[in-house]
């Protein structure tokens, strides 16, 4: 049986990767990300933006191919979050190796 994932699982996903953004460099303090959820049914992706300045829009975070798409379901934002997340844990990993 497959497990499922839900807009919450989503969400704590986001929030790990914002904690290891912030750790590897990649999301500065100060900076604003937004995760928007999406809805299959209603043919809504999952995204992730960043928030310049009130009132300004969203943005790319560079990482993403400017478009922020995570995926379609929960599970595939969920999987996406995790292989940016790990990826920068990744990072961290060596800077800590070289830093010995």
């Amino acid at each position: 049986m497959t497990e499922r994932y839900t807009k919450k699982d989503v969400q704590n996903a986001f929030a790990l990767l914002c904690e290891t953004a912030e750790k590897v460099g990649v999301k500065r303090p100060g900076d604003e990300w937004v995760l928007q959820t999406g809805s299959r049914a209603y043919g809504n992706a999952y995204r992730i933006f960043r928030v310049d300045l009130p009132g300004t829009g969203l943005r790319d975070l560079g990482f993403t191919a400017g478009t922020g798409y995570l995926g379609m379901t929960a599970r595939e934002a969920w999987e996406a979050l995790g292989c940016y997340r790990r990826a920068w844990q990744a990072v961290l990993a060596v800077r800590e190796d070289t830093a010995r």
